[in-house]
């Protein structure tokens, strides 16, 4: 075991010192708890703040929608030509059988009834 160190003691004794000498200043924490918490003055306890805040904000609102509203959309023409092209291979993209999932089927129908019916140049039903 090492020996304590004399700057040890009187390291604590300049600790103690100041530690008490803190406390002189310092309210005792049964005082801090008694006390009464201070009671915060709200901004609008007036009841003519209150009015002039939502008239300015009644006022700045109309003044921002009367600025927005003067200024129009205009939509350049190109951009509904754009809107409006085609692609030319759309029609690839496009299933064989598109208008059988086009339609509702009814439920009593069966799908050999919805296909044509071809006809031999002989004459016998295919």
């Amino acid at each position: 075991m090492t020996r304590p160190d004399p700057f040890d003691d009187e390291l604590r004794e300049a600790f103690a010192e100041l530690t008490a000498g803190d406390r002189g200043h310092v309210s005792s924490f049964g005082d801090v708890v008694a006390r009464q918490p201070a009671r915060a003055r709200s901004v609008f306890a007036s009841p003519v703040l209150a009015l002039a805040g939502v008239a300015a904000i009644a006022g700045l609102s109309a003044s921002y929608l009367r600025r927005n509203r003067a200024a129009t959309l205009v939509v350049p023409t190109e951009v509904t030509v754009l809107m409006t092209w085609r692609s030319p291979t759309d029609v690839l993209l496009l299933p064989p059988s598109w208008d059988v999932v086009r339609t509702v089927p009814n439920l009593n129908a069966s799908i050999l009834d919805s296909r044509p019916v071809s006809v031999a140049p002989t004459g016998d039903v295919k």
